[in-house]
């Protein structure tokens, strides 16, 4: 469970250094202190710092649901004719399709850690088979961050307005 933390985390620290630099940059331009990004900055601040954690985090996060959907998953269920159809074909129910690859439709003895998982994947396909999925992955989350980060730097703008309104009566 702390794995799958660690993107956030990482997306929210970036954000914060990514805009409190920025802001930093402005007022130096500008001469005048600001605290808040407009709507395009805060987006593409959300953009960048949602792309970096995905990258740092995207091959443990892939390794790790790997292992969970091979818990069940034994070496001797390779063995077993209850995984194959009579006519030679794999049984849909032990996670492997049609659409697969040659080398994916047999099912390899893989690694039971996370560490020895994304060791065997580096060695067998290199960085992309650490990456693989990756781009549908970023497709999914990255737009859809941004616009959470730029909604959420306009909710602290106008809460931050409230309680210091609130404050001063």
């Amino acid at each position: 469970p702390t794995l799958f933390c660690a993107t956030p985390a990482i997306q929210y620290a970036a954000f914060d250094s990514l805009k409190s630099a920025l802001l930093h940059r402005l007022a130096a331009d500008n001469r005048k202190q600001t605290e808040v990004l407009s709507m395009g900055q805060a987006f593409v601040v959300g953009l960048i710092s949602k792309f970096f954690a995905t990258i740092m985090t995207y091959p443990l996060i892939r390794c790790k649901v790997m292992l969970m959907v091979d818990s069940g998953i034994t070496d001797s269920d390779e063995s077993n004719d209850a995984n194959h159809f009579p006519n030679g074909h794999e049984n849909s129910t032990n996670g492997h399709s049609g659409y697969q690859s040659a080398r994916e439709t047999k099912h390899e003895a893989r690694p039971r850690s996370l560490m020895r998982l994304l060791l065997h994947i580096f060695c067998r396909d290199g960085i992309r088979g650490l990456y693989r999925g990756f781009s549908l992955q970023l497709l999914h989350t990255v737009l859809k961050s941004a616009m959470l980060m730029m909604v959420r730097e306009k909710i602290t703008i106008a809460s931050h307005r409230l309680f210091r309104v609130g404050g001063e009566r």
